[in-house]
């Protein structure tokens, strides 16, 4: 084997891609070149596509390795996908024949197997034959697979999200998906139309693809699948509106920071489109569900699966704004403050919100109080912040605010936001990279999570600009609607506890899919129910020693969801001299919303605004009684 980017190439598997012409043809293969030895990687272009899989088979056993990987050119890979894949191949029984990998689908928004799967070549030779025998079936890949059920083999899913499908294709090849969609799963469409008409609005994707499956729905029949069936003139498919485009370039910034992307999907809230699909799949299938099951899929799916579109519609928002510049993905990292609302959020949220928060009067903070309150903030960001400052600072005459920038503010929104708030210190993006690099010098890993991620600044940036003995940790979606007298005491006493906001379950970096503050053999302890978006704490509890350790750790053996700042919190304060104890119940995170709330933090990528703007005015009316 030999090494790239600190992973080994692997020489004992054979890539095969699958291609039909896709934009991602070439960025595919660019990807997959990273973690397997070029010579074993090879390109297809056979159709119809009953072909291709013969083909497949044929090559896995030309080359003689043992595993054989059949990916879709319209995939891109997680930069560990196939040395997870392989290692839990390895992990598997004898007598799989074949492992589903989960991919992010573009057009149904949630994960689900397809497009990329690894065979043990020993059994391709029962496959080959299975293949050929079918050449004409509607799913020929799926029919060899049911075919080898029949004589023994086994085959498994993966539960970890290795990749995206469906992501920047040509209009004409989406259009062709959308046919083949209306006919493939036509109990799904009314759920599917819905959403991709909604999506449609900020990405022109979504044109293409309801045109297609509107055609498929007049058409009827067999879904086609052989792509020479499609003409490429998009205005012979009725979309005389856009204009075919451009072949997509190797160092394209989809292709940067897959991982993160990937692993803060699964962090995104619950919509009812895809709850609706889950359980339609799931009253489809060849076994029909119990009341029990079907309780605990929908469980499952508000707990784990938890509304991929509204990250998905956030990061169409960012790729196709119509209305300002757009932003690469490396810029919007996950857990992100600075990702974009949904775009009907974002009307919603202006002018009428920012307006009445600037004609707020003015509340200030105390520069040189021993508590800091630090957060980190975009622009678009900026009044809910300066809403949910103000909402603490009419309890708290003692409290220090830093504001660290993201990079986006600009000079009016810093003098404005220090008329809001006399007292203010704003650290700008610039002051926190010259110093931080300085800072992490000595610690390569810590670097490379902080680069990756902006909302490291959480774990980073707020304890080293922390002048004073405590440090809160604020998202800017945090409003208090009474008195917080837990976290008054903690600022008045002489204590050595550490507060935080608890969650359910909160994202984390996962070894084979089981998250690693649940793992028993791991070398950290956490803090499991931590959520960072709210914490009392303490500089000194972030070991920079400690923290380059976990994210050594964290690169070399997690597949997905590494870059978490609040897993990192969670670990230093359980390894810290400081005592963690969790808030009460009244500091609510959406799961737990209910009345009588002392603090809400409502996470605008998990709920949709109208409860904020009701609870945003509601505070603001008394801001202006108490201002009176």
């Amino acid at each position: 084997m030999s090494e790239t980017d600190g992973l080994y190439l692997r020489s004992d598997v054979l890539i095969v891609i699958r291609s039909a012409g896709e934009r991602t043809t070439q960025l595919c293969e660019s990807l997959l070149s990273r973690q397997v030895v070029p010579e074993h990687i090879r390109t297809i272009r056979e159709v119809p596509f009953s072909q291709a899989v013969i083909r497949t088979f044929e090559l896995g056993l030309k080359f003689g390795l043992p595993w054989t990987v059949a990916v879709d050119a319209d995939v891109l890979v997680h930069p560990r996908a196939v040395h997870s894949l392989v290692a839990l191949a390895e992990a598997g029984c004898a007598s799989d024949f074949r492992l589903d990998v989960r991919l992010i689908d573009k057009l149904f928004g949630v994960p689900r197997c397809v497009g990329m799967h690894l065979y043990r070549t020993s059994h391709l030779d029962q496959a080959l034959c299975f293949a050929r025998a079918c050449e004409r079936v509607h799913r020929p890949e799926y029919h060899v697979v049911e075919q080898m059920r029949t004589v023994g083999y086994t085959d498994s899913e993966v539960e970890a999200v290795l990749g995206l499908h469906d992501f920047e294709q040509f209009y004409g090849d989406l259009y062709r998906k959308g046919f083949v969609h209306a006919q493939k799963h036509a109990e799904l469409q009314e759920p599917l139309t819905r959403m991709w008409k909604r999506w449609s609005v900020v990405d022109p994707d979504f044109q293409a693809v309801l045109a297609g499956s509107k055609s498929g729905r007049d058409t009827g029949g067999t879904a086609v699948t052989d792509a020479r069936q499609f003409t490429r003139s998009l205005a012979d498919l009725g979309l005389k509106n856009l204009s075919e485009k451009p072949p997509l370039e190797i160092d394209d910034p989809v292709a940067q920071d897959l991982d993160v992307f990937i692993g803060d999907f699964d962090s995104s809230p619950d919509i009812e489109e895809f709850l609706q699909i889950q359980a339609m799949q799931h009253e489809t299938s060849t076994q029909k569900p119990s009341v029990l099951s079907g309780l605990l899929l929908r469980a499952r799916a508000i707990l784990r699966i938890r509304s991929r579109a509204r990250r998905l519609a956030g990061w169409i928002w960012d790729r196709n704004s119509v209305s300002g510049p757009q932003r690469p993905i490396s810029s919007e990292p996950s857990e992100s403050v600075s990702r974009p609302l949904e775009w009907h959020e974002r009307d919603r949220l202006t002018p009428e919100f920012e307006q009445a928060v600037q004609a707020s009067s003015p509340l200030a903070c105390c520069p040189n109080s021993p508590s800091e309150l630090h957060t980190l903030v975009d622009h678009q960001h900026l009044w809910t912040f300066a809403l949910g400052a103000k909402s603490l600072l009419r309890f708290v005459d003692n409290l220090a605010i830093v504001l660290h920038d993201d990079g986006s503010l600009t000079e009016e929104d810093q003098v404005l936001i220090r008329e809001h708030i006399p007292g203010l210190r704003i650290i700008t993006r610039q002051e926190a990279d010259e110093r931080m690099d300085r800072v992490l010098d000595p610690y390569p890993f810590c670097r490379q999570f902080r680069e990756k991620n902006r909302v490291m600044a959480q774990v980073f940036d707020f304890p080293q600009f922390t002048a004073g003995k405590r440090l809160i940790t604020f998202d800017s979606d945090i409003l208090f609607h009474s008195r917080p007298d837990e976290v008054l005491d903690w600022l008045t006493d002489d204590t050595a506890q550490v507060l935080f906001d608890e969650e359910v379950s909160p994202v984390c970096p996962q070894i084979h899919g089981v998250d690693i503050t649940i793992r028993q053999d791991i070398p950290f302890g956490f803090v499991e129910t931590l959520s960072g978006g709210f914490v009392c704490g303490f500089p000194a509890m972030y070991e920079l020693s400690q923290i380059e350790e976990y994210c050594r750790f964290v690169l070399k053996n997690c597949h997905q969801q590494l870059y978490r700042s609040q897993t990192i919190t969670a670990m230093s304060a359980a390894h810290s001299v400081f005592t963690p104890r969790s808030l009460p119940q009244t500091y609510q995170n959406p799961h737990s919303f209910a009345a009588g709330p002392v603090m809400r933090h409502y996470r605008f990528s998990r709920l949709p605004p109208a409860e904020f703007l009701r609870d945003a005015f509601g505070i603001l009316k008394c801001l202006e009684q108490t201002a009176d």
